[in-house]
């Protein structure tokens, strides 16, 4: 289980910092979203960055971790020409990632609480 999840934040890992730094494309814009497109962009990318990272190291150093690539993501904008980094793209990298790590810390409380609510009827069965 390790392993895929590792194997998926780091394919996430890529496509956030391809459509982050590199690409050159702008995504349409959704007309529910009014204009915030980019904004929903970079807080999806980094709430689907953060579960799988926070779930196998659900530590304060990986959440920084990540603020900080998102910090550098929008640094590196600065100095290519056709980005533009904005301190609002980094709030909503930064919400998403808090949000991520909500979400995983649940579905971890859950997983666990199920896993012993299993192996204590197995227990009082046998």
């Amino acid at each position: 289980m390790r392993l895929v999840l590792s194997c998926w934040a780091i394919l996430l890992g890529c496509i956030t910092l391809y459509y982050g730094v590199i690409s050159q494309d702008s995504l349409p814009d959704h007309p529910i979203l009014q204009g915030k497109n980019d904004l929903f962009l970079h807080a999806m990318a980094f709430l689907s960055l953060t579960m799988p990272i926070f779930v196998l190291w659900p530590t304060w150093r990986s959440l920084m971790a990540l603020a900080i690539i998102a910090s550098a993501i929008e640094l590196v904008q600065a100095f290519l020409p056709s980005r533009t980094p904005a301190l609002d793209d980094l709030a909503a990298s930064c919400i998403g990632i808090a949000a991520g790590a909500m979400i995983a810390a649940l579905i971890c409380r859950y997983l666990q609480h199920s896993y012993e609510h299993r192996t204590e009827s197995a227990l009082y069965h046998d």
